[in-house]
């Protein structure tokens, strides 16, 4: 069966916006996150990840990609820079 890049356009946009942009199935947010890092530009791949039983078989992991960035890399170490920093005012000790 050959599908031409025009069939698979259509049928994305038949299933509406909502299936574009992943908002399709209930979620809360991301619970995890990967990077593919070249030397120029990066992706930032947010997912959801859970352990699904069902049957009384084994927890089966559940993986799937709810957002995805592309950025150039020098971009990507600037916000590592500022996250870097923001997280570390979490790690203040309380004063007693």
């Amino acid at each position: 069966m050959d599908t031409s890049p025009d069939d698979i356009m259509r049928a994305i946009q038949s299933k509406g916006a909502e299936f574009t942009i992943g908002m399709d199935i209930p979620r809360t947010w991301a619970t995890a996150a990967q990077v593919f890092i070249a030397p120029e530009i990066s992706t930032l791949v947010f997912r959801e990840q859970a352990l699904l039983a069902s049957d009384g078989k084994e927890p089966e992991l559940l993986t799937r990609n709810v957002a995805s960035i592309i950025l150039p890399t020098e971009i990507l170490r600037e916000v590592h820079q500022i996250l870097g920093r923001e997280i570390e005012k979490l790690d203040v000790p309380e004063a007693e």
